[in-house]
């Protein structure tokens, strides 16, 4: 089992990721760098080669701004990035998705 955990790196994703090490055979958490998740292909390909049957989803753009860069920012990063990660995961045959969002989307 292993366990994909996104935005492993935010103040929230390295905690979750911290205490699932304890209880979870594998836990991965990549970079943006490392895995872009707008990229279903990509995304389906990592979730493939490193077994993954869990995604915590915890990525996402929280940017208060009301401009148009800011807006885009938060679209693709948080509301794309999920849509990707969803299909990519049901391709993939992910057995679980938790997916836990702010009050800013």
């Amino acid at each position: 089992m292993t366990t994909l955990v996104t935005g492993g790196h935010g103040f929230l994703g390295s905690r979750v990721a911290t205490r699932l090490r304890g209880s979870s055979d594998d836990v991965v958490t990549p970079s943006r760098k490392e895995l872009e998740l707008t990229n279903s292909e990509a995304v389906e390909k990592y979730l493939r080669d490193n077994s993954v049957t869990t995604i915590v989803h915890l990525a996402g753009a929280v940017d208060r701004r009301e401009v148009p860069e800011a807006q885009n920012k938060q679209w693709h990063d948080t509301f794309e990035a999920t849509r990707s990660l969803l299909f990519a995961a049901a391709a993939s045959g992910v057995a679980s998705v938790i997916a836990a969002g702010t009050l800013d989307e």
